[in-house]
């Protein structure tokens, strides 16, 4: 509904962003979105930043529809790429190591769950912790798990590309790590594509937090995530990170966003 014309011209002079979710959508779809939006602003003159939020290299259910599922039956998911002889796919893939017998999968941002049966050669074997419907490419992350996921992946580059050319301006960089991790993508975004968005670091984990001083001095902007934060540090623990981060940006003079969600989760969840 954002995105109806007389919708976006009510809301357009409330704004200082307006974010693009590339890994719920085509580009040529936020392309298409985003010239529409320019049109208003500019009918409007208005100068808000169009945001081209990149997925990073989280691992998500390679499902194009929503599907539903049910918490009796059991599943099978190829976690190394696809496979058509098993219910789900998850893309990018998991190491072999990353999941085994009685392993905890959050999915989305934990609004459902699964401990895992059995494993064998790369597809694991659970069931759902609630039935619902599974909305398309939610996030599939093995919460016990230390592995670093990437922020700036071949896909990100070629999402860079068309974000570029559909006349955005700036970019947010998904489970940024460390200020090297800005720092790599700005420079490859300035020699590849001749480019310099303004960018924005999102820290979704809990060691990125530690790094948050680092990164937001690396950063034009920092994002304080919700969900994925929460999923990997625990949402008991979220104030305290999300507070953690926004002192690191007051400390260096960093714009910071809180992502917000927790109001709407409340309706339906059981935890933000």
């Amino acid at each position: 509904s954002s995105w109806q014309e007389d919708v976006l011209t009510e809301l357009l002079p409330l704004i200082a962003f307006l974010r693009f979710p590339f890994a719920k959508e085509t580009p040529e779809g936020h392309n298409k979105r985003a010239k529409l939006a320019r049109e208003i602003m500019s009918r409007l003159g208005l100068s808000i930043k169009l945001m081209a939020d990149l997925p990073g290299g989280k691992p998500r259910l390679g499902n194009e529809a929503p599907v539903e599922v049910l918490n009796d039956r059991d599943y099978s998911v190829s976690f190394i790429g696809p496979d058509t002889s098993t219910d789900f796919f998850v893309l990018p893939g998991l190491s072999r190591s990353a999941l085994m017998r009685g392993s905890h999968v959050s999915i989305g941002d934990g609004e459902n769950t699964s401990v895992v049966t059995t494993v064998n050669d790369g597809i694991a074997h659970g069931r759902f912790s609630a039935s619902g419907l599974l909305e398309r490419k939610r996030a599939f992350i093995p919460t016990e798990s230390s592995a670093r996921i990437p922020s700036f992946t071949d896909f990100d580059k070629e999402l860079a590309r068309h974000a570029q050319a559909g006349g955005f301006d700036s970019i947010a960089l998904s489970f940024v790590n460390s200020a090297d991790d800005v720092h790599e993508a700005r420079e490859w975004l300035k020699q590849e594509l001749n480019w310099e968005p303004y960018l924005i670091a999102k820290i979704e984990t809990s060691g990125a937090v530690q790094n948050a001083e680092e990164i937001a001095r690396a950063s034009d902007a920092v994002m304080v995530a919700r969900g994925d934060l929460a999923v990997q540090g625990g949402f008991h623990n979220l104030w305290r990170l999300q507070q953690e981060t926004l002192r690191a940006c007051q400390a260096v003079g960093t714009y910071a966003i809180v992502a917000t969600g927790f109001l709407e989760s409340l309706h339906t969840n059981s935890f933000p």
